[in-house]
């Protein structure tokens, strides 16, 4: 029975390390992202696209 429990933890374990690596980097995929667009239409912006309206 131990043995059984103990395979069966393991990759559940590995599986919530995994998914919680996954969650941790589209986090900061989603944040450079915002970074890079914020920059961008600061760069418009200051060109005057949208100032002028």
């Amino acid at each position: 029975m131990n043995y059984s429990e103990k395979t069966a933890v393991i990759p559940s374990g590995m599986a919530a390390v995994f998914l919680s690596l996954l969650l941790a980097l589209f986090l900061i995929a989603v944040i450079i992202f915002q970074n890079k667009w914020m920059h961008y239409v600061n760069l418009q912006r200051e060109e005057g696209d949208f100032g002028r309206k």
